[in-house]
């Protein structure tokens, strides 16, 4: 597969194809998409939504729920989320959790593993594609002091080694946010500097719907020309 992005035709084509027909999604704030600023001309739709109406041309029985809710940590998430999306019998899960725990006195490496670790688990041992996400790279925008862009890298880092970890051992894919130089751009991000506007959330979801399409054009390399 190139590196290169996929042209909106060519996601549009793969995701026409994509298999799931029940997506859940889990996380906090940013997820639900509580915090977004309006941008003139975008609508205000948070990614999972988005995500969820392309995927939805695929199958006319398409189902989506999304169960995320601001503030919550990790621990937070799996206790109040995890049995009903197990509930809700998805084939495609998304998991976006952890910025709320940064900010916890006792944050370390091994904590958030664990707690990353008994979400992913679970949803892993039904099959489910499992989807995850590194950060927006807010520190490199500009907009955030130079003292607590510095603090707030070195947690994220501590939080991305560990999502990383917990997803190569279950299988997840990792759609990695904070290494692409797009995601440093301060239109992006709303006033509060701590949620995506309806422009970062939109980029969001199409980072996630190329990824997905990849992932759709990886099941059938012989049949269709995307990944020449």
């Amino acid at each position: 597969m190139r590196d290169s992005h996929l042209t909106g035709y060519e996601v549009n084509a793969a995701i026409a194809r994509a298999p799931w027909k029940r997506f859940v999604a889990l996380g906090d704030s940013i997820t639900e998409g509580y915090g977004m600023d309006a941008v003139e001309g975008i609508e205000s739709i948070p990614w999972a939504e988005r995500v969820a109406n392309a995927l939805s041309v695929a199958h006319e029985d398409f189902t989506f729920s999304n169960l995320a809710y601001r503030s919550l940590v990790a621990r937070q998430i799996r206790e109040r989320q995890l049995e009903r999306a197990l509930a809700f019998h998805p084939d495609l899960v998304a998991i976006a959790a952890g910025p709320n725990d940064l900010l916890e006195a006792d944050f370390n490496r091994d904590g958030i593993e664990r707690e990353l670790d008994a979400l992913f688990a679970p949803i892993a041992a039904t099959g489910a594609m499992i989807f995850t996400f590194t950060y927006m790279r807010i520190t490199g925008s500009g907009l955030l002091p130079a003292d607590g862009a510095l603090w707030l890298a070195d947690r994220m880092q501590i939080l991305h080694d560990a999502t990383h970890a917990v997803a190569d051992r279950y299988g997840a894919m990792l759609i990695d946010l904070w290494n692409h130089p797009e995601s440093t751009d301060p239109g992006f991000y709303s006033k509060d500097l701590r949620h995506s506007n309806a422009r970062g959330q939109l980029y969001v979801a199409e980072m996630t719907l190329e990824h997905l399409a990849r992932h759709v054009v990886e099941l059938e390399p012989t049949t269709h020309p995307l990944d020449a």
